[in-house]
């Protein structure tokens, strides 16, 4: 499930903020249950039924339940506007994520009498264990594109994470990016002489 809310400066043309909420929660659970079971086959010299041992031995079951939520949220500054022949559009992202999960597994062990497929009822509870995990990751966000009579374009971005993954020394990454365009369709030479060109840009 998520949710939104955006909200347009009237103070200053081209401005706005948004925030997107979001999460999402699943829950999975799991039970095998073994039983030692007989076949039986039909001896018919001796006109009996023979049984034939399967899966011999003790009975076992084993459970698992997991839970997980996930939760995100978005924070964004835009400002998009044209002066003139300039193009100028920014965007400043926050973003959070997180996961919180309860892991619960175990195992148990019949004896030769069978009760119910409930750990507790079990023999022998040969394993039980949990591996709970939190993770978390932040980002911030920024870009900047800038045009010129919609045929000259510049473009800078950079991403700076966070990851609970990695150790503190090394958690923080710089990712930036930068590209440059230009839309030669929109030139004389190309638009008043070719045709069949409507769009062709280089980057």
């Amino acid at each position: 499930s998520s949710f939104s809310l955006k909200y347009t400066a009237p103070f200053l043309e081209g401005l706005s903020f948004k925030g997107v909420f979001s999460y999402d929660l699943n829950n999975f659970q799991n039970k095998n249950l073994n039983k030692p079971y007989s076949l039986y086959n039909y001896d018919s010299i001796a006109d009996r039924y023979v049984p034939v041992k399967y899966r011999d031995g003790s009975g076992s079951m084993s459970q698992r339940a997991r839970l997980n939520q996930y939760l995100t949220f978005q924070g964004y500054v835009n400002f998009d506007r044209k002066f003139g022949k300039h193009k100028v559009g920014t965007v400043l992202v926050y973003e959070i994520n997180t996961l919180n999960r309860e892991d619960f597994n175990g195992r148990g062990i019949y004896g030769d009498f069978y009760t119910t497929d409930v750990l507790e009822f079990a023999t022998d509870q040969e394993f039980v264990g949990s591996s709970p995990r939190q993770e978390a990751d932040i980002s911030y966000i920024g870009r900047l594109n800038y045009s010129y009579a919609d045929k000259y374009l510049f473009e800078v971005a950079a991403r700076y994470q966070g990851h609970y993954n990695y150790a503190p020394s090394n958690r923080w990454g710089l990712f930036p990016m930068a590209s440059v365009g230009w839309r030669v369709s929109e030139e004389s030479f190309i638009r008043d002489n070719v045709s069949f060109l409507s769009d062709l840009k280089l980057r």
